[in-house]
């Protein structure tokens, strides 16, 4: 098994060669993973495919899974844990603190304000799509942030 970010790889041509289950070794890393200290939760890929997450943290994971870039399990740290060096964060846990980060637009087109709203990743490209007068991006899911236009 290897380690990517958060990710936890399992060797496919390995495991089909040996007769493994795929599932089966995802639950039981999981299982595993859940007795370490400081992992807060372990979600494999296949729950990741066949449930619909609607809010909270799993939702925030499910929303980052890409089936052919993510590994077989992905792991959550703790609140307060990270992964790697003493400085900053690694962007990789789903608590406010990793994931509440600062937008700024500026520029023609853009009305001076503020808000605390809660904006989402997915709300950027909409954003300067409008600010160009051009069309969506084919696959935007956001929505133009309008607080910029006001």
């Amino acid at each position: 098994m290897e380690r990517g970010g958060l990710w936890a790889f399992i060797n496919r041509e390995l495991a089909a060669e040996k007769g493994l289950d795929l599932y089966e070794m995802q639950l039981f890393l999981a299982e595993k993973a859940m007795e370490v200290p400081g992992i807060h939760m372990a979600l494999t890929a296949r729950d990741l495919v066949r449930q619909s997450y609607d809010r909270g943290v799993k939702k925030l994971i499910q929303n980052n899974y890409h089936t052919k870039e993510a590994g077989e399990l992905f792991i959550v740290l703790d609140p307060g844990w990270q992964m790697g060096g003493s400085k900053g964060t690694g962007h990789g846990n789903p608590w406010t603190y990793d994931t509440h980060v600062p937008i700024l637009f500026y520029g023609w087109g853009v009305k001076p304000g503020s808000t605390v709203r809660k904006i989402h990743i997915t709300d950027i490209a909409p954003t300067i799509s409008m600010l160009l007068n051009m069309r969506l991006p084919n696959g935007a899911t956001g929505e133009p942030i309008e607080e910029v236009f006001r």
